[in-house]
């Protein structure tokens, strides 16, 4: 293209293997403009990208009023803390998978995926709004979950009630997560080192991180901070969280780390790794999550989960529907436009468990409950 800078600057931000994943997803300019580029829904590739831009930005938007009526209300901080650091954890780690030739790590990550185009997208057209909604739109309901069935006030609950969240946020994240590149939502780069092996569409590596590593460090390190450092206000608390974080995240790809030190192949190690975490994370929440315990998060967070989470399995579910004729008509698990497909049974348990969790929330509250304003270890 003209005009591209050098790539011997490291700044390029039109690559070779870009293009290639591009061209899977309608051949995406990659000369856009750095900050914010704004489309018509109308023009989008199919009607399903805009709606789960639509329902996953209203999601983090209903969850960023319930976290700041919670916070007005009963002084409670960490649900807020839990939803923006959602958000700087994922714009820490964004710009290194679209960009990794400005880190130096083009030959050692690569290129890991490509978003379609949408409505509102930054950073060159790379970073879509509804990614940037998407982890508070889970780790919120998920973080809210666990701290309505009390586990927080039980011992151990730091690391618990992180367990259980990773595993609610990863339950919630997979209903969408395995139909996401059949529909062209974006496009794996399985070429790279971090793309394979993978389960359905979605690499393993993905499931290590993304679904289980980031939402179980913003659910421990949220509550360590608070009592560690009660003085401290939302942004030092948000900060602290975000940037800690990362070498939890890392601590997610030790199973399959030591896997590996003992003879084990790659793949082997990073499948049998993601599945201990998936098992270790499920065993906790199953435990956890069907003891009868106290509700101190009352009337108030059951309404918000309830609403929140059945509307989104219902579009969710509204979403598989429209991509069951592609996933039907597939071959060797490629759809005719030569986009992968997911697991949608797995998609499937992962929606039963979210509708189970969420009915556990209509489970009345233990007689003799203490106020939450009394006893809420994450202020």
């Amino acid at each position: 293209m003209a005009g591209r800078p050098s790539p011997a600057t490291g700044w390029d931000t039109c690559t070779a293997e870009f293009e290639r994943l591009a061209a899977q997803v309608g051949g995406i300019g990659c000369r856009s403009h750095p900050f914010v580029t704004v489309r018509s829904p109308l023009s989008l590739d199919n009607a399903s990208l805009a709606v789960i831009e639509l329902l996953l930005v209203a999601g983090a938007a209903a969850g960023l009023a319930h976290a700041i009526r919670s916070r007005r209300r009963t002084g409670e901080l960490g649900g807020l803390v839990v939803w923006c650091s959602g958000v700087l954890c994922l714009l820490l780690i964004e710009p290194i998978a679209y960009f990794p030739q400005w880190f130096g790590l083009e030959r050692s990550l690569g290129l890991t995926f490509v978003h379609n185009q949408f409505s509102v997208q930054f950073l060159y057209d790379r970073l879509p709004l509804y990614i940037v909604a998407m982890y508070p739109a889970f780790a919120y309901p998920a973080y809210l979950l666990v701290q309505h069935a009390g586990v927080a006030s039980r011992r151990g609950g730091a690391v618990l009630g992180a367990a259980c969240t990773a595993f609610v946020f990863h339950c919630f994240y997979e209903v969408i997560d395995q139909v996401g590149p059949q529909l062209g939502w974006w496009v794996w780069n399985y070429d790279a080192p971090s793309g394979l092996p993978r389960f359905g569409a979605v690499p393993y590596l993905n499931l290590q991180a993304f679904a289980i590593g980031i939402p179980f460090g913003i659910a421990l390190l949220t509550p360590l901070v608070a009592r560690l450092r009660p003085r401290w206000g939302p942004v030092r608390r948000v900060l602290a969280v975000s940037f800690g974080t990362w070498p939890v995240l890392f601590l997610s790809s030790l199973p399959s780390v030591v896997i590996d030190l003992a003879g084990g192949s790659v793949a082997f190690a990073r499948i049998t790794g993601t599945w201990l975490l998936v098992a270790a994370t499920g065993l906790a929440a199953a435990w956890a999550l069907s003891r009868p315990g106290l509700r101190p998060s009352g009337a108030d967070a059951a309404r918000f989960l309830l609403v929140s989470g059945g509307v989104y399995l219902a579009v969710a579910a509204a979403i598989w529907a429209y991509a069951l004729p592609g996933y039907l008509g597939a071959r060797h698990g490629l759809t005719s436009g030569g986009l992968p497909t997911g697991v949608p049974g797995y998609a499937a348990g992962c929606a039963v468990i979210c509708v189970l969790m969420l009915a556990s929330v209509l489970v009345p509250r233990r007689a003799g409950a203490v106020p939450p304003d009394r006893r809420d270890p994450v202020r």
